[in-house]
């Protein structure tokens, strides 16, 4: 380990970096996994304000989905959009 020098120059910094040891497989796959994870948090809220929810459950549920790996788990146990009536028992339209 290289002690800190009060130079003006600063090629200590240079050496620290390069005896930093390179990255390994398993940082590579843990940031693909979290970068997955992030994925499917972002599909889900784009589905999610694709709906007809009120605004207040968008945003709840917005705030839920950043978190990365429970996030779309809480979303898919808990969620439930409002159902969606059947055509043929929807109140029809008068025009006056």
């Amino acid at each position: 380990m290289l002690a800190y020098r009060s130079s003006p120059d600063h090629t200590w910094m240079l050496e620290v970096i390069r005896q930093k040891q390179e990255p390994t497989f398993m940082s590579y796959a843990v940031f693909g996994v979290i970068g997955i994870f992030y994925l499917i948090s972002m599909i889900c809220l784009w589905k999610l304000w694709q709906k007809q929810v009120p605004i207040w459950s968008r945003v709840f549920w917005s705030m839920i989905l950043l978190i990365p790996l429970l996030g779309p788990i809480f979303y898919g146990a808990w969620f439930r959009p409002p159902s969606v009536q059947p055509e043929d028992q929807r109140a029809r339209e008068r025009y006056y």
